[in-house]
């Protein structure tokens, strides 16, 4: 099996980059009312209003990760692997806002006096959003523009706090399923025709992933891209049947896992999307 090079996962992801070191600078960042969209990463629904209201992953629910995060572009493209669902360890910000639980009211500004830990939600695409750049995913209508946006902002990634019986989480969409556009499904008889265009966003990972391979009932291992949340276009295939998924993780780990699509949970709040439950436990 092709192994991929894994050389970003352990530099600093600063804004700046020089490029001869790997060494970024601190950055200014910048907030965003994310509420009711799942992003690119598709790691929360659309009814997010609030962190409870979130649909996302367990460690985001509890707390254990504080912010969702829109990351540059750029940087996702260099990264050498999956970052949707990277946990970043934030080491520095100032004039930073919003420290409420919930993510729903803007608090004074208080610089963390610790570390905190946020995951990768989105792909920050606007031209501010240099390398390194991180856009702060909170669930307000109104922004602390008139305080300007945080500055001085650190990080680096992280293996992300998953507990001993915490598994994998996938989210399957079809075509006709997880836009803004679709009704949310309420039954799973959309999956048992033949379906062409279709991704499967894996979830709650420890560490990331650097490739995904999906074994489907016509015999065939397909790769999927990490564009769109890792869209795949092929062959007419019955999502009714299982498909293996065979992952390779930053740590060089090969792991495989087989899933059934009926055993599955329709979620209205991903406009139909099916979530679906390891039974593997990553730790």
């Amino acid at each position: 099996m092709m192994r991929i090079p894994l050389f970003l996962f352990f530099l600093s992801a600063r804004a700046q980059p020089v490029p001869s070191q790997g060494v970024q600078e601190p950055q200014v960042s910048s907030y965003n009312s994310f509420r009711e969209q799942v992003g690119f990463c598709r790691m929360q629904s659309f009814f997010t209003t609030s962190r409870s209201s979130s649909g996302s992953v367990p460690m985001f629910l509890d707390g254990r990760i504080s912010f969702g995060v829109g990351l540059s572009s750029l940087t996702m493209k260099d990264s050498g692997v999956m970052a949707c669902g990277m946990c970043l360890n934030v080491t520095s910000a100032h004039r930073f806002f919003s420290w409420d639980a919930e993510l729903t009211r803007w608090l004074e500004p208080q610089p963390p006096d610790r570390w905190f830990l946020a995951m990768v939600f989105d792909e920050c695409t606007d031209p501010v959003c240099g390398p390194g750049y991180l856009d702060f995913d909170i669930y307000s209508e109104t922004q602390p523009v008139q305080h300007g946006n945080p500055y001085g902002v650190e990080w680096h990634p992280v293996p992300c706090p998953v507990l001993r019986n915490e598994y994998f989480e996938y989210l399957l969409c079809t075509a006709q399923t997880c836009h803004q556009q679709d009704p949310p499904s309420p039954s799973m008889e959309h999956i048992a025709t033949t379906v062409r265009y279709w991704s499967l966003t894996i979830r709650n990972t420890r560490v990331p992933l650097c490739a995904v391979w999906v074994l489907l009932d016509t015999g065939s291992w397909y790769p999927l891209r990490l564009e769109n949340a890792w869209v795949w276009d092929t062959d007419t295939f019955d999502l009714s049947k299982n498909m293996t998924v065979r992952m390779l993780d930053q740590e060089n780990k090969t792991i495989e896992d087989t899933l059934l699509v009926k055993q599955g949970t329709i979620s209205p709040a991903y406009h139909g999307g099916v979530l679906l439950h390891s039974s593997l436990i990553q730790n």
